[in-house]
């Protein structure tokens, strides 16, 4: 783990060594590090803002690029699909002085807009359909679609950002409509472990939580203080007891009405039977194992489960595989939301020595990160989830806003503002634009929170607007944005674009995953 932590953490310095770049130096109180205070309002524009650094650096801007040329960029940018010649005819004969803007607004009404954002949250949330392998009988993840599907549709309907994680977070804690318990795939959607591993489970949860929100490597305090940035291993382990408050139960609630067709009641037969197999299996190797009220439910008791050897637990996954693989695959399977729960009481949490759960230390409360709580601030809701929650997103913390901004600038310029997007620790160095990031990560919230709002904004300025022709000896990294940046279509939006111009792609949105490199070679969206 401790390796593990060093390599994440040092990426950002070697990358900057072989870019002749010094990393930053000691600092001695890593409390004033330029990313944990808050972000300061300054009524310059966005354009102005870059302006101002270009002046200072002896720079020429480049011209903006032609209508063309932004047609296609933002239409990669925003959908990750090409415009249509009708498009580019419309749009390069449109009179009106603000077009761009016009243009963006029609290209964020597009379902393809979500399918497009949600695969870069996707990215974050480590989002699969399996679950990494560690049981091949029962990989998949039948109901994980929900998650992705919840996410387009999160984007589409431009949710706000700061709600966006709260429902991924603790939407079980909110009064919702039933179809928003698809967001907690946020949680439950990452590896699972053999052994169950339970510890590991709530690290990745605590990770992707922090890590993914806010640019800090909390998980790297599981088995000693963070070594560079003001984590104390408490703080580890105050969050890993919200998320031990939680479990995921054995039955997942519905999010939609099962069929009434032929189809879907021969669906659940067939899987009622592939249940009871399994449980006639137990009972064969343990007579005294009774049938649960719940068929699906095939977590053992445990004098039951200690009578079965390698070979028989063998059997028993490759049997419940078979359950998990027919409710992965069948059509008339209704979806499910993958959850949490919170527990009838929230668990007290205890250091871990080293990171082992054997080695139970000091008992610590629930709370969040002391670096931005008072002293004596614990949660007092229950486990705290809905409290974390909010955290992540008030007043009081300097982060998250600014994480989300760099990764939109990010996803429509071609490169960050800070280089590390899912670090801001100590060890990441102030990035030369830091005025930039800050006026981003305000716009944000001054506008309810809106990605969309923020995509626009940023898109209407001239700096997007330049074209990427120009000298790059001085700035070849083209960190004062005196020209745009050329980007490289990535594999999915090259794919789905190939499948475009030959008119073969299936526009469907959402729904179960499928193989795309196997007959019959589906042309849905990558």
């Amino acid at each position: 783990m401790r390796a593990l932590c060093l390599s994440i953490l040092s990426f950002a310095a070697i990358a900057r060594a072989f870019e002749g770049t010094p990393p930053n130096p000691p600092v001695e109180n890593p409390g004033k590090h330029w990313a944990f205070k808050m972000p300061v309002a300054d009524d310059t524009g966005l354009d102005e803002l870059i302006d101002r650094k270009i002046d200072t650096s002896g720079l020429q801007t480049s011209p903006p690029a032609s209508r063309k040329e932004l047609i296609r960029r933002a239409t990669h940018a925003i959908t990750g699909l090409e415009p249509t010649n009708a498009e580019i005819a419309q749009w390069e004969n449109d009179a009106r002085p603000d077009w761009l803007t016009h243009f963006t607004n029609d290209l964020l009404t597009r379902p393809a807009f979500g399918e497009r954002w949600a695969r870069h949250w996707l990215d974050v949330a480590r989002y699969a359909d399996t679950k990494g392998a560690s049981n091949t009988e029962n990989e998949e993840y039948p109901y994980a679609y929900t998650y992705r599907d919840w996410v387009i549709q999160a984007l589409n309907r431009d949710l706000p950002y700061d709600q966006f994680i709260h429902r991924q977070i603790a939407a079980d804690l909110l009064d919702l409509p039933r179809e928003e318990l698809a967001a907690l795939g946020f949680l439950t959607v990452g590896r699972s472990y053999q052994g169950g591993r339970r510890e590991l489970v709530i690290a990745d949860q605590i990770d992707v939580s922090t890590r993914g929100v806010m640019g800090l490597t909390v998980a790297c305090a599981r088995c000693h203080d963070h070594k560079d940035d003001p984590i104390p291993t408490a703080d580890f382990y105050a969050l890993y007891g919200v998320f031990d408050s939680a479990v995921v139960p054995q039955t997942l609630p519905l999010i939609a009405e099962p069929g009434q067709t032929a189809e879907a009641k021969a669906f659940f037969q067939e899987r009622e039977k592939l249940a009871r197999a399994v449980h006639d299996f137990v009972k064969s190797v343990a007579p005294e194992h009774t049938y649960p009220a719940d068929i699906l439910d095939f977590n053992l008791p445990g004098e039951v489960n200690k009578k079965l050897d390698q070979t028989q637990r063998d059997n028993f996954r490759k049997l419940t595989g078979a359950v998990t693989s027919l409710e992965a695959s069948s059509p008339h399977n209704p979806p499910r939301a993958m959850i949490v729960r919170e527990r009838p009481r929230p668990i007290d949490p205890v250091i871990f020595e080293r990171g082992n759960p054997g080695a139970r230390g000091e008992k610590i409360p629930r709370a969040f990160l002391t670096l931005f709580r008072e002293k004596d601030e614990v949660f007092q809701q229950g486990s705290g989830r809905l409290e974390f929650a909010h955290r992540l997103t008030d007043e009081r913390n300097p982060l998250t806003a600014r994480v989300w901004a760099n990764r939109v600038w990010m996803h429509l310029t071609g490169t960050p503002l800070v280089d590390s997007p899912g670090e801001f620790g100590v060890q990441t160095r102030e990035p030369l634009q830091r005025d930039l990031l800050d006026h981003l990560a305000i716009y944000l919230q001054n506008n309810g929170w809106s990605t969309k709002a923020l995509i626009s904004y940023i898109v209407s300025s001239r700096a997007f607007q330049r074209s990427s022709l120009g000298p790059a000896e001085v700035d070849p990294e083209n960190r004062y944005y005196a020209r745009g940046n050329r980007v490289r279509k990535d594999l999915e939006a090259w794919r789905d674009s190939a499948l475009q111009i030959s008119g073969r792609l299936d526009a469907t949105v959402g729904g179960k995953p499928f193989i795309l490199d196997h007959p019959p070679f589906p042309p849905r969206r990558t």
